[in-house]
């Protein structure tokens, strides 16, 4: 068994990113057939290899003594997955002529919509039992009936 080490921030995005690239595709796949879902797998991978350097070009340096050159290096890295993004459509549309369109365009769409929704997190009613776990029992059933 393999296990990833998910101590860099852009580890988790790029590997939900990927995850759902794939899930697009088998679903393409079951339901229309393996163009579309060759299409949609090649647009959920034009906007997931932008992202994953994007995150990684921002999380180089970490820490609050190096504020400043984060802060520089989102900027860079911004205009970096903007020019990615465009040249990776160019020889999408120019190198593949068998590929449906709408496929690309909903396979891109989705997974930028999946990285602008929020991570999965839990809930601060779970961090508040969780933080309330030594109390007495009672205690316990108060809060969670409240």
């Amino acid at each position: 068994m393999t296990v990833i080490d998910m101590k860099h921030p852009a580890k988790a995005v790029f590997l939900v990113q990927a995850a759902l690239t794939m899930g697009i595709g088998s679903i393409g796949f079951l339901i229309l057939g393996p163009a579309h879902a060759f299409s949609a797998v090649v647009g959920g991978s034009v906007a997931m290899i932008p992202q994953g350097l994007f995150g990684f070009w921002v999380f180089r340096q970490r820490g609050a003594r190096n504020a400043r050159l984060i802060a520089r290096n989102l900027f860079v890295g911004e205009g970096l997955k903007l020019s990615i993004t465009a040249v990776l459509f160019a020889l999408v549309w120019t190198n593949a002529d068998q590929l449906e369109t709408s496929a690309v365009l909903a396979g891109f769409v989705i997974t930028v919509l999946r990285t602008w929704s929020p991570t999965v997190r839990p809930r601060p009613d779970c961090l508040k039992i969780l933080i309330l776990k030594r109390r007495s029992s009672t205690q316990m059933m108060r809060f969670v009936r409240a």
